[in-house]
């Protein structure tokens, strides 16, 4: 399985244990709507030890039930999405449009 599917299993699998249709429903709309962001974030992560190192933090403390725990675990992935996700909208933004012309800039 590659780190991609393996990372939306994972979020499946929280999302389902959190038993939250509000929460299911955001992340589906969010998910589907930022799909091309998704996907050049996932290629950041890909070898990032910090990245990894926290979705096994938080699947220890949902397993075991420690809910402070999860949620410390939770806001460092949220920090690492949130400059992943900086980082590629800086890049996508910054990058010339099909058919545009960087001379003179």
């Amino acid at each position: 399985m590659s780190f991609a599917a393996a990372d939306l299993e994972f979020h499946k699998v929280l999302l389902d244990a959190a038993d939250n249709p509000l929460v299911l429903g955001i992340y589906e709309l969010m998910n589907g709507a930022l799909r091309r962001v998704r996907e050049q974030t996932t290629r950041r992560t890909i070898g990032d030890a910090s990245a990894v190192g926290v979705r096994r933090d938080v699947y220890a403390a949902a397993a075991s039930g420690d809910a402070s725990a999860a949620v410390e675990a939770m806001n460092r992935h949220f920090d690492n999405t949130d400059r992943y996700v900086s980082e590629v909208i800086g890049l996508m933004t910054s990058a010339p449009r099909a058919g545009e012309s960087t001379a003179g800039a």
